[in-house]
């Protein structure tokens, strides 16, 4: 997840932002209500501006007659890094005149000589025209797409990022906007996605890093509005999310009756994506169903339900067809899972899957929780390595290794570092391409594993197309793609744990931090050993990998 903005670093921008102005932009309004906008120089004082108009001037009489105004500092069209994003202040002001006979006048009137030169010193004499103090009262800074703050308090001092307030949704009903209120950033979000979809066809992903913010938060922002609207004022509204019920067991079990679909699970190093059908769904925990499995012949899953908390129904308009999907997310608005229907999938099973699980609460955003800290690693010296390597020799199923890191309190990346060498070896990071080189080569049918803290996804099966593009290492089947960015991955291990089958190898990788980007083992199913063949790749690996230590 992106992190939040920090706030006093967008207080202190915007405290800096009207000095880049010699003038700023004034509205008023006349006897009648009437609105009247104008424009005039000015000097800043003691966190008021001061402007010396003409009283013939219409917003002269509008400030003495009403004593209230907003004032408008916006860049350039020509600064702007989008039209539609001008980082621009706005505020609320109280006005009151600064009499000629005041102390302060003088004080002030040097300012404006100092700042715009003698053509001042002639002006500060005709007495037709009254300075004015413009003191804020509050305002409104956007520093561009998704960036809006709300100022107050004394000074204007206190800043926040703008979640309450809003433009106005269309009613489901019909094509007149109703009066539901929706918060103006989220606005922002939905122009700046419409914006970055056409002109560059950015990924979902990319487009919430670069406004700032989660991808849940990202899709949440579209949540409720109709896309089939002809209104001018929604044409920009390219997805529809529809949020859905927390009932995660049940909804993934009711994806068998969408077809044949696309899986997609990912991680920040990796992409897995599957297509098939969601068959054989269940629950290893019968009473509180918090892990699941899809065991069907294409698509496997461990779903780990406890981690999400956001799931959506997203249809989106796109150049040439519809897209609909089923994304779910964590409580930090982190990607879990997606589901991506084809275009033989069951659309009537969608529609009836929506009318089933939609919530009743449709309202846009998403209160994001920060993502919980990972577990500090003890110290080796803390873990009672005799024990945990007996362990490891007493293990009788794979599964088991979860158990051990649990018992002696060890990440998964100590755990490897601390275990016997007859187990573990590291190997060089461009070993993950040499092995799966050798799979595609050698016909080895292999195990894919790439998973994130909601979701474990397998691929089991040959893979036949290899294609390197930039940083990402590609596997580009028919029926399974994985995309891999060799340049996160930090360490790579050869790992063998004992089972009733015998040794289980795998090979795992990781990134710099140490979170698991995947694992890839040879193709089995329990009860049965481990090809020779994967076996004969990994040992490969091994011999290479001591020739060049020695």
């Amino acid at each position: 997840m992106n992190p939040s903005p920090d706030l006093q670093t967008v207080l202190a921008e915007c405290q800096q932002f009207p000095r880049s102005f010699q003038s700023l932009h004034l509205a008023t309004s006349n006897a009648t209500g009437e609105p009247e906008a104008s424009y005039a120089a000015y000097v800043e004082h003691d966190g008021a501006y001061y402007i010396y108009v003409s009283e013939l001037s219409a917003h002269s009489a509008n400030l003495a007659a009403r004593a209230r105004c907003s004032v408008l500092f916006i860049e350039s069209e020509e600064q702007a890094k989008h039209l539609f994003a001008r980082r621009r202040l706005t505020l609320q002001c109280s006005a009151s005149e600064c009499l000629r006979t005041s102390t302060e006048f003088e004080a002030l009137m040097d300012q404006f000589v100092a700042k715009f030169g003698e053509f001042m010193t002639m002006m500060r004499n005709l007495a037709d025209f009254h300075l004015y103090q413009l003191r804020p009262i509050s305002a409104a800074y956007v520093a561009g797409f998704a960036q809006a703050y709300t100022l107050s308090g004394t000074g204007l001092q206190e800043i926040r990022h703008r979640n309450e307030q809003g433009h106005r949704r269309p009613s489901p009903a019909s094509n007149e906007p109703s009066v539901a209120a929706v918060p103006d950033a989220l606005h922002e979000t939905r122009l700046a996605f419409a914006t970055m979809r056409r002109e560059n066809r950015a990924r979902h992903r990319d487009i919430a890093q670069r406004l700032a913010i989660s991808e849940g938060e990202l899709i949440a922002a579209h949540a409720g509005f109709a896309t089939r609207t002809a209104t001018a004022h929604f044409a920009t509204e390219l997805l529809q999310a529809t949020r859905l019920r927390p009932e995660w067991p049940r909804i993934i079990a009711t994806l068998e009756t969408l077809g044949e679909v696309m899986a997609l699970t990912r991680n920040e190093a990796c992409v897995h994506e599957k297509i098939g059908v969601y068959r054989h769904v269940s629950s290893v925990d019968k009473e509180s169903a918090q892990i699941g499995l899809v065991q069907g012949d294409a698509i496997d899953l461990r779903v780990f339900y406890s981690q999400w908390a956001y799931g959506f129904a997203v249809v989106e308009q796109g150049e040439e067809s519809v897209q609909r999907s089923l994304q779910f997310f964590d409580a930090a608005g982190v990607a879990i899972h997606k589901v991506f229907l084809r275009p033989n999938s069951h659309l009537a099973a969608f529609d009836a899957l929506l009318a089933q699980f939609a919530s009743t609460e449709q309202q846009a955003g998403m209160k994001i929780q920060p993502r919980p800290l990972s577990a500090t690693e003890l110290q080796d010296s803390e873990i009672d390595v005799k024990a945990f390597r007996y362990a490891w020799d007493g293990m009788r199923d794979t599964h088991e290794f979860f158990g051990l890191l649990k018992k002696f309190k060890l990440t998964r990346l100590q755990a490897l570092r601390l275990a016997r060498e007859k187990y573990v070896q590291q190997v060089e990071v461009e070993d993950c391409h040499s092995l799966l080189q050798a799979a595609v080569a050698e016909r080895v049918p292999i195990m894919v594993f790439v998973g994130n803290h909601g979701m474990l996804q397998i691929h089991s099966g040959m893979i036949n197309k290899l294609a390197v593009m930039g940083p990402w290492l590609n596997v580009l089947d028919p029926g399974f793609n994985l995309h891999l960015r060799q340049d996160h991955i930090a360490s790579a291990w050869v790992v063998k744990k004992p089972s009733v089958d015998g040794l289980v190898t795998s090979l795992e990788i990781f990134d710099a931090h140490g979170d698991m980007i995947a694992m890839f083992f040879g193709q089995r199913k329990p009860g049965k050993p481990e090809l020779c063949t994967w076996r004969a790749l990994i040992e490969n690996l091994q011999r290479e990998t001591l020739s060049c230590v020695a």
